[in-house]
């Protein structure tokens, strides 16, 4: 997120992405500095300008700048262009939430970028040794987390497959959006265990327990409107 906010990206898609910050910093600069804002509305502003593009636009290229945009400003760090000496003002820092919780909203956007920079494997294995870091000395090993992770790289996945799904996702945003259409409940996910408290009740990632807690919220994610199969 350093890099990419550091305007490290490839220089045909600084300007896109460049765009879309500016979108997201007008429609941020009237509220109070500091205030909450939701990130259901934050994917509804930019998914929704992305579906205004012309024709001509590449709706992949278009999603992907979203979502880069997106994951650098819910982790703190605004693109700012490399060949800006006018010092351009960023946008504010605000809290973004996802089920009322500002970390569900930064695993769901970064796992969501590293799909577009490394592919869901990278993105996922990310997502895992982080819950491991985290139950060794963290803040514990929590399904919460990964639940937002995996519906992170779903909507990856979804928004910058071809240009029909890119187009697909763009439309359905734009028609409205609410948490439940992208994230699942994490009511009944354990969270805060330790290393000792994960191996005595799931074992690693090959046990069955802890397979069958990942195909629940695997469950929960295909339910939800935005991952739905087209009819």
């Amino acid at each position: 997120m350093e890099r990419i906010g550091s305007g490290f990206v490839a220089d045909a898609a600084l300007p896109t992405l460049l765009r879309y910050q500016r979108d997201l910093s007008a429609a941020l600069v009237t509220l109070r500095r500091g205030r909450p804002v939701q990130l259901a509305d934050l994917l509804k502003l930019l998914f929704t300008k992305a579906a205004e593009q012309p024709d001509s636009a590449d709706p992949v290229a278009e999603n992907r700048a979203v979502i880069l945009v997106l994951a650098a400003y819910v982790n703190g760090h605004p693109i700012r262009d490399p060949a800006d000496t006018k010092a351009t003002r960023l946008p504010y820092a605000h809290p973004v939430l996802l089920r009322q919780r500002q970390d569900l909203g930064q695993h769901f956007m970064t796992s969501a970028a590293l799909v577009t920079q490394g592919g869901d494997t990278f993105s996922g294995m990310i997502g895992w040794y982080k819950e491991m870091s985290d139950a060794n000395g963290g803040s514990g090993f929590s399904f919460a987390d990964m639940s937002a992770n995996r519906a992170g790289i779903r909507l990856a996945q979804r928004a910058t497959a071809s240009p029909d799904s890119a187009r697909q996702v763009q439309q359905r945003i734009a028609a409205g959006l609410t948490e439940d259409d992208f994230m699942p409940v994490i009511d009944g996910l354990p969270e805060g265990m330790d290393q000792q408290a994960f191996a005595a009740n799931f074992g690693n990632q090959n046990n069955v327990v802890y397979q069958k807690m990942i195909q629940l919220i695997d469950e929960r994610i295909n339910a939800a409107r935005l991952f739905r199969p087209t009819p």
